[in-house]
């Protein structure tokens, strides 16, 4: 449940990636809502003990004419 100091923001996704959230929250025993599923969620993955150094960043291309 929000607190009452929580901020609200807006994000994006796909149909698949709310499919996959709608699917996880279904298996859980109070089956919460969209948002606190996301909540959760998140909250497991910033819990998690990373394995490897993740890049965001997008791989770069190779240059056209270069070997």
């Amino acid at each position: 449940m929000p607190l009452v100091n929580d901020r609200q923001f807006q994000m994006r996704a796909s149909e698949e990636f709310l499919a996959k959230v709608d699917d996880w929250r279904r298996a859980q025993p109070d089956i919460p809502g969209r948002a606190e599923a996301i909540r959760r969620l998140v909250e497991i993955a910033l819990s998690a003990k990373p394995k490897a150094k993740v890049s965001t960043k997008p791989a770069k291309k190779p240059m056209k004419g270069r070997a």
